[in-house]
């Protein structure tokens, strides 16, 4: 009889029975009140570690954010104070005349901002020029720097309320990280004996004790264990009165998101004052009719926050004599404002120019211009208010004649500065750059209107340009002359005589 199958047959059956009974043993040491309450601590324990972990690396993510959303801030406040700098005052340094001056600002370097990292290249201006250039732009830029970090401009001290916003955000978003960290600790801490006791809870202790005693004293198991999310709770509640209260008794959390949402409107209430101020001094200095426009539209914006009129109004002072580089302003609200609050700046826009001494001729494409920079629909010239009972107008003799424009109203036409020296480069090449800007098929899509009102203002610019070269003795149809020698020598004053050639 062979015996071999029989005994693989026995010694299965058992291994079979004792892997059954280790699997019903370990079943039941698995639904043990003892492993049940160990697993329960353990959780408690490993959520903790993950808390502090969590909280440590949200401190590092905010201190990276907060130096980062500085060194924002800093550079759009130098950014902004180089703006300040025209590039009239580079005629302070040596090789550098009024002639150069006006080169630069026909070429649309109208200040330090747009001579920073330019890359200049006019007809004109050779290599010695350019270099005299670069020389007084770096040591300006340098002045500018001076002045900006010993905090005698605006725009530092501007910058010293927002960093200061900024530093009492962060403050607290950092004190909430630290103060759920040291309560996700002191929890754990809480937990030193409960985990003393559960890593005592295992299998083999359980099937085979060493003592009488139980495996976890009853009065552990009987009573409930710490609730984590309970003690993070009251760590935060407890976050305004210990960390903020140092600096600022009565600061809470809600006047910190009210100081975040003031600080979110300056830069938007900047923008809106440098473009009403930039229309309002496109054909001159600001007459006091557009002035007060102005400041009572403000006043409707920003009568809900004093502190923010305050600013406003100190803004409005600056920016009706200060340099605006209405381009770059123009780019910025496209960027940053909606469609509707672009349109409603359109319509003030159109206020503006409403109550100033423009003909419907001349600011009709102006606010065309505007439209399309800021992607609105074009905004027809309001009428001008009438009073109720007009006096009679005189009356004309048959053979009077209307004033003859003056010098100045055809460098207005022109949009040559008053200060700026006239040449007769400087007339053809004005009179080139407005004629391709409104040459009428470029805005025949908009209607016959507009077509006819880029007709009439090409005709005035077309005598206004004949009339400033005739007092030259030069004709606006003429050959450009050829380029001469550059750098033969340098002599700024010949340089003033013949145009900065």
């Amino acid at each position: 009889m062979n015996l071999v199958p029989v005994l693989v047959s026995l010694f299965a059956l058992l291994f079979l029975t004792t892997l059954v009974g280790w699997f019903v043993l370990y079943s039941r040491f698995r639904h043990s009140l003892e492993k049940r309450w160990a697993s329960a601590v353990f959780r408690l324990l490993q959520d903790a570690e993950n808390c502090i972990r969590l909280e440590n690396r949200q401190l590092r993510k905010l201190k990276k954010e907060r130096d980062a959303k500085a060194r924002s801030l800093r550079e759009e406040a130098f950014a902004a104070h180089l703006n300040d700098y025209t590039v009239e005052e580079l005629e302070a340094y040596p090789g550098i005349g009024p002639a150069t001056v006006g080169k630069l600002r026909a070429a649309g370097f109208i200040n330090l901002a747009k001579l920073q990292r330019a890359k200049i290249q006019i007809h004109g201006l050779g290599a010695r020029r350019l270099s005299d250039i670069q020389y007084a732009v770096r040591n300006l830029l340098g002045k500018a720097r001076s002045t900006f970090d010993a905090g005698n401009c605006r725009q530092a001290q501007n910058l010293a309320d927002r960093l200061e916003t900024l530093s009492t955000h962060y403050d607290h978003l950092e004190a909430k990280a630290r103060t759920c960290a040291r309560a996700a600790e002191k929890f754990v801490g809480s937990l030193g004996e409960s985990v003393k006791h559960a890593r005592a809870v295992t299998f083999w202790r359980w099937l085979r004790p060493r003592s009488k005693e139980a495996l976890v004293p009853a009065e552990l198991l009987e009573v409930s264990l710490p609730d984590l999310e309970a003690a993070l709770r009251t760590a935060e509640q407890q976050i305004a009165p210990s960390e903020t209260a140092k600096s600022k008794p009565a600061s809470t959390e809600p006047v910190l998101e009210s100081e975040m949402r003031d600080q979110d409107r300056l830069a938007p209430m900047e923008l809106t004052i440098q473009f009403a101020f930039g229309v309002a001094r496109k054909d001159g200095p600001v007459t006091g009719t557009e002035r007060e426009l102005i400041r009572q539209s403000i006043r409707q914006r920003y009568s809900d926050n004093r502190a923010l009129l305050n600013r406003a109004e100190t803004l409005c002072a600056h920016y009706e004599t200060a340099a605006i580089d209405l381009e770059r302003c123009l780019g910025e609200i496209h960027r940053k404002f909606t469609a509707d609050k672009r349109s409603g700046l359109m319509e003030l826009a159109g206020q503006i120019v409403a109550v100033s001494d423009k003909e419907a001729a001349s600011a009709a494409p102006f606010l065309l211009q505007l439209a399309q920079s800021l992607d609105v629909p074009p905004l027809a010239l309001p009428q001008r208010e009438q009073s109720a009972s007009p006096p009679p107008a005189p009356p004309v003799a048959p053979s009077s004649q209307p004033a003859a424009p003056t010098k100045d109203e055809w460098r207005s036409l022109l949009e040559i500065p008053v200060e700026t020296p006239l040449s007769a480069d400087l007339v053809r090449r004005q009179w080139n750059l407005l004629s391709q800007r409104l040459d009428p098929e470029r805005v025949a899509s908009l209607g016959p209107e507009f077509v006819k009102l880029a007709q009439d203002k090409l005709t005035a610019l077309h005598r206004a340009a004949e009339s400033l070269l005739e007092t030259m003795g030069e004709k606006l149809e003429t050959q450009p002359p050829a380029p001469s020698v550059q750098d033969l020598r340098h002599n700024p004053d010949l340089d003033d005589v013949f145009g900065g050639m």
